[in-house]
């Protein structure tokens, strides 16, 4: 069985216009069969750790990456930290918490899930 890294974006726009994707939580499956059963797993722990019936709540979609490490060499991480955690706020530092990183012209090279809302 492959590892899988599962990492849900949500897609927002600031007051100036532009375009960000928000990792909102990324999870790692190491117990999948194939990217297809990866995803589903991964969905339904987005949906525990989130609280929510639906992982379409908290973002808009998500990317998946076969790993090639060992499942015992990673551990499961998350892209949004607790802005308490962080040191004293600076000019560059993002609001509320968040890693924001722009929308790049080009597709990411891995599959790539949507919501159909």
């Amino acid at each position: 069985m492959r590892t899988y890294r599962v990492m849900f974006f949500k897609t927002l726009i600031n007051s100036y216009g532009k375009v960000f994707e928000v990792c909102q939580r990324t999870i790692d499956v190491s117990s999948a069969r194939n990217t297809d059963h990866a995803v589903k797993q991964a969905k339904r722990r987005f949906e525990q750790c989130e609280n929510i019936n639906d992982w379409r709540l908290h973002a808009d979609y998500f990317q998946v990456d076969a790993l090639s490490a060992p499942p015992d060499a990673i551990r499961a991480t998350e892209c949004r930290t607790p802005a308490s955690d962080r040191s004293p706020q600076s000019a560059s530092a993002p609001a509320y918490g968040m890693v924001i990183t722009p929308i790049t012209s080009g597709a990411p090279a891995s599959r790539v899930g949507q919501s159909n809302r």
